[in-house]
Order: structure tokens, then sequence, then C-alpha cells
């Protein structure tokens, strides 16, 4: 089935602590003050920093929504820190994705990526005599939210499990951080999946507020 995503990117540089401000107030002015409708825990809409920049991932109705409202309705500015800023687009780009596994394995980076909260993090610590099953382990929770993902773009639960192959190249752990008065542990991580996955689009905890985004780094 083909779902929509639109890439919304913005000349307004802002820090990843002002996402969660920008999205209520986003929100609001374009979707009137309606929640926001959840499917299997994968947001629609995910707030990003692409090269210190405001860059808007979103899904299907949802994308085609920011795009009307801020293109053809000029919704074209947002309070942040009770300073009004002009909302400055500087590219758009709305294309078809069609979910599909390839006949190969292809690698991808996944950056700021919070797998697990802190109890699962202590396992993966002590594991740390031993990297393969390290990789092991976060690979669970990878495959997890990648489900997540393919699930809400009608992918067949039976083909995924039948089908899916992951491979863990590289963890890299990032600096331990504070964000919405928790603590987080981020990684960095290569892996090979046989796929297709888009670009920036976010997995794990917090992935609607700038954290995991993927990106291809091999062409298929």
């Amino acid at each position: 089935m083909k779902h929509i995503i639109s890439y919304i990117y913005f000349d307004n540089i802002l820090q990843i602590k002002n996402l969660k401000i920008l999205q209520n107030h986003l929100e609001n002015k374009i979707f009137d003050g309606n929640p926001i409708e959840t499917y299997n825990i994968y947001p629609f809409i995910q707030y990003k920093i692409l090269k210190h920049k405001l860059f808007i991932v979103a899904l299907d109705k949802y994308g085609l929504t920011f795009v009307d409202k801020i293109i053809n309705q000029k919704i074209t500015s947002f309070i942040l820190e009770k300073n009004e800023q002009k909302l400055e687009i500087i590219k758009l780009n709305v294309c078809n994705f069609y979910p599909k596994f390839l006949n190969k394995q292809i690698s991808y980076i996944i950056d700021n990526y919070i797998p697990f909260r802190s109890v699962s993090y202590i396992n993966f610590r002590s594991l740390s005599e031993n990297k393969d099953k390290q990789k092991e382990y976060i690979a669970r929770f990878l495959k997890q939210h990648i489900l997540q993902f393919m699930h809400y773009m009608d992918m067949d639960l039976k083909e995924f499990n039948e089908k899916f192959y992951l491979d863990i190249i590289s963890i890299e752990e990032k600096k331990t951080r504070l964000l919405y008065k928790t603590m987080l542990k981020p990684f960095f991580i290569k892996f090979k999946t046989n796929l297709l996955l888009p670009n920036y689009i976010g997995l794990g905890r917090l992935n609607k507020l700038g954290f995991g985004n993927i990106k291809l780094i091999e062409q298929y």
C-alpha cells in the first residue's frame, strides 16, 4: 500500500530542547486544538533538527495538512520562549513510499537512538564483556521499533517475521543527557537490513522529538 511522506525543511535554527514547545504550538494552530491520533505508538508527525535547523517529517494526511496550512493558509509564525518567530520554509518534498523487502542487504545509520529505559540499559551494560551479546540485545529493540513503523505502513506481521533480516554492524554510546526532566542514553548505530526504510523517520524513544533518525548510507 502506498503512503505519503512529507519532508518540510525550515531555515529556523532551533535547539532540540525547544521542539516540544514548537510541537504544542504548531499542532494547536494547524489542527485547531484537536488531539493527534495515535497508531501502534508510532507518531505521524516528527519534529527534528537537521544541521541545526528545524525539520518536520509527517505521514499521510497529517503531512498534507501541514503543507496546506503552512503554505496555503499562511501559518507563518510560532511563539518560542515568549518571542514570536517567523517560520521560513526553504524546501518541501512530498513523496510516495511503498514498504518492501529487497533482494540484498543495505546499510543504514541511526543517530541519537534511545532504544530502552534505565533497567534495560543496565542489562545492556552487564554484557559489556561480550560485544556480540550487546549487539544481539540492542537488535531486539531495534527490530521492535522498526516493526512499529512497518505495522503503520500496513506490512503483514507474518511477512515481516518471515523475511526480516537485521545485522548490527557497530554501536557507539553517546554522552548521557538530561532532557524533558529525563536522563537519556542515546546511541549511534550502523546496521544492515533487507527492508527498505525511508530516510529521516524516527525510531525508538522520543522519536517524535528529534531522536532516533535513520539514514540510508548505501544505495540499493
